[in-house]
């Protein structure tokens, strides 16, 4: 008898059955399922991070967070939208908060400052301080990829792109909904309030 334990399996609704079965309860509770959920879904698929709106100049950034991995979403002086952990290399220390402007990311533990393609700027130095080379100091980049104005992220560096994760899917959104293209994100008070649940 072994003692490794097995893998849980994944269930898949078979679309040929004419019964929709729910998964197992088992299944919303288990921390061997949310590590798998993790590790094959949410860390590999794209996930929504903005709408480009929010990132209308250079130096606007938002914030983000997938499954406890913080994330954060700039548009670079290039004009090029990107995303990086939002985490400094020297220290670990979390680099912004919520949604803002900057010209620099300046992490606000030891100062080592950041431009907004990622690359480092500068590092505070004191005389009896061990400070690696800058040129292999930079912030660890996100893949980041745009379906129609909606700005999504993948943690996966070598995931394809949307289009080709979600073959003709902003056509078939166009087709049923071609006003899209036309939103704007509004500042009115949204109606709705967040509430943390423990589910």
């Amino acid at each position: 008898m072994s003692s490794q334990a097995a893998e849980p399996a994944l269930v898949v609704h078979d679309p040929q059955s004419d019964q929709l079965r729910a998964l197992p309860a088992r299944d919303y509770v288990d921390q061997e399922i949310l590590a798998l959920e993790k590790e094959r879904l949410f860390f590999k698929t794209w996930q929504y991070a903005c709408h480009i709106d929010e990132l209308d100049a250079p130096g606007t950034y938002v914030t983000t967070e997938i499954l406890g991995q913080n994330v954060f979403v700039v548009r670079s002086e290039d004009g090029e939208v990107r995303a990086f952990y939002n985490v400094c290399p020297h220290r670990g220390h979390k680099l912004v908060e919520g949604k803002g402007n900057k010209s620099t990311i300046v992490c606000p533990y030891h100062q080592w400052s950041f431009a907004l393609d990622g690359s480092v700027r500068g590092l505070r130095k004191t005389p009896t301080s061990h400070t690696p080379e800058m040129a292999r100091i930079c912030l660890y980049s996100i893949r980041v990829d745009q379906l129609l104005d909606f700005v999504f992220i993948n943690l996966d560096m070598d995931a394809e792109p949307i289009a080709e994760f979600w073959p003709g899917l902003e056509e078939q959104v166009l087709a049923t909904s071609p006003e899209v293209i036309s939103y704007t994100l509004s500042d009115a008070v949204s109606a709705l309030h967040p509430v943390d649940l423990q589910a």
